[in-house]
């Protein structure tokens, strides 16, 4: 999912607490974030569940900290909803977290970072 719909058919609206937006095609509610570093960097940042969407808001901001505790708790929620779902976790979120550690590290805790 994209700007809150279905990135493969275009369908159903997401929203924040919803594991799936009712896509009638059963497609996965991938949700891609942009995320600005404190100095400009621009990085995606992917969630195979839209429970992401609770953690990270679009048109939020936060603290580098505070951004890498909720982007971890989020993965984990993420990876967690689709191992319900289809009885296996989902990897690519181990991926996303090491990515989203690595980016962090290179910048002050307090410095701030926009999620669009």
């Amino acid at each position: 999912m994209r700007g809150g719909r279905c990135v493969r058919c275009d369908g159903g609206v997401a929203g924040p607490g919803r594991d799936f937006p009712g896509c009638q095609r059963g497609c996965v509610p991938e949700v891609w974030l942009d995320l600005e570093w404190p100095d400009g960097q621009q990085s995606r940042f992917y969630s195979p569940s839209t429970v992401v969407l609770e953690h990270l808001p679009p048109g939020s901001e936060f603290s580098v900290a505070e951004l890498r505790e909720a982007g971890l708790r989020a993965l984990a929620e993420a990876s967690e909803r689709v191992r319900a779902r289809y009885g296996f976790a989902c990897t690519r979120t181990d991926e996303e977290a090491a990515t989203l550690r690595r980016l962090s590290a290179q910048y002050d805790d307090q410095a701030r970072v926009k999620v669009r």
